[in-house]
């Protein structure tokens, strides 16, 4: 009895703690698409802000191959010439979308931002 107890319970526990399993979103998605346009039309607000500003930047990009893509969050450290330096903090859940842990994101790959500020307040 006690094992049993002890394995329900190991599942449980594991189950919270990896959270809820991903959502598939058709890419095509009208309310998908109008959110990615919204950010990326925003994108020279998160430019003054980065420069301006002493808050934790992140983007939003998608990363797989054509038909089946995760979206992941990089943390911005620095701008570039019509993108940014970035270091991947969400790993895609399908190892072969590995990416470098450091790289180049081209504006035109932003799917969304998002500014944590020193005092707690996120903007994005």
């Amino acid at each position: 009895m006690f094992a049993v107890i002890a394995i329900l319970l190991a599942k449980f526990l594991a189950a919270r703690i990896a959270g809820p399993p991903p959502l598939h979103i058709d890419p095509d998605d009208p309310d998908m698409q109008a959110a990615i346009a919204r950010a990326r039309a925003a994108l020279d607000v998160f430019d003054r802000r980065l420069e301006a500003d002493d808050a934790e930047a992140y983007l939003k990009y998608a990363i797989g191959e054509e038909g089946k893509q995760e979206h992941v969050w990089a943390q911005v450290t620095g701008a570039e010439e019509g993108g940014y330096r970035v270091e991947l903090v969400s790993q895609p859940i399908d190892p072969r979308f590995a990416a470098p842990e450091a790289f180049v994101l081209g504006r035109d790959a932003v799917e969304d931002w998002q500014l944590l500020h020193r005092d707690g307040s996120i903007e994005g």
